[in-house]
């Protein structure tokens, strides 16, 4: 049975063996295939531009024979009507279209009229569009001082709301560390209200900066006395402590 076993095996691995040799010869010759079209599509494209490209050449001799034609048909009317003026004529042929010389001339000075006016346009509108931009930068900043300004001011609003809710905070807690410290024993509850004074004296501070930064004399006065106010209260409250446990 094992023996039977072993040759399927060995012949399954044959077919395998098989297999893969002809997918390997159909990738090959499609591999082949494609770089024949591609080969093929070069070929056609560069035909193509060899094409074009004598198109072209034609056209251009094309052009240069009329060019020619003309230019001798020209030549000949000279010699017709004025001999002296037929070396500035043909200057004038090879220079600038085939024109007469006085027509030349005043297209020279007409070009140049227009070509300056048109720069000068140029220059004006350049200019109008630096304003504008210069104009547009100048907005931006100020958006952007605004910006910063109502930046500013809502950071300066949530700090003043930070302290308020600090204080609140203060208040609420001594208010419940009070009920608490009654029920603590002696040992913890001397650093306990050390603590809480130390902290209501920062929030009596923090009270006081922030009647600062409002500004004014009485809010600032107010609040300082409300500091100290504060702090009279909890050393009055420590001491009371000191005496209820001693």
């Amino acid at each position: 049975m094992f023996v039977v076993f072993v040759e399927v095996m060995i012949q399954m691995m044959n077919m395998m063996n098989m297999i893969m040799m002809m997918m390997m010869m159909m990738m090959m010759m499609m591999m082949m295939m494609m770089m024949m079209m591609v080969m093929m599509m070069m070929m056609m494209m560069m035909i193509m531009m060899m094409m074009m490209m004598m198109m072209m050449m034609m056209m251009m001799m094309m052009m240069m024979m009329m060019m020619m034609t003309m230019m001798m048909t020209m030549l000949m009317t000279m010699m017709m009507t004025m001999t002296m003026m037929m070396m500035l004529m043909l200057l004038l042929l090879l220079l600038l279209l085939m024109m007469m010389m006085m027509v030349m001339v005043m297209m020279m000075i007409i070009v140049k009229m227009m070509m300056v006016v048109v720069v000068v346009m140029m220059m004006k509108i350049m200019m109008m569009m630096m304003m504008m931009m210069m104009k547009m930068m100048m907005m931006m900043m100020m958006m952007k001082i605004m910006m910063m300004m109502m930046m500013m001011m809502m950071m300066m609003m949530m700090m003043m709301m930070m302290m308020m809710m600090m204080m609140m905070m203060m208040m609420v807690r001594r208010r419940r560390r009070r009920r608490r410290r009654r029920r603590e024993e002696e040992g913890g509850t001397a650093a306990a209200a050390a603590a809480a004074g130390r902290a209501g004296g920062a929030g009596g501070a923090g009270g006081g900066g922030g009647g600062g930064g409002e500004g004014g004399g009485r809010s600032s006065n107010s609040s300082s006395s409300s500091s100290s106010y504060n702090n009279n209260n909890n050393n009055n409250n420590n001491n009371n402590y000191y005496n209820y446990y001693n």
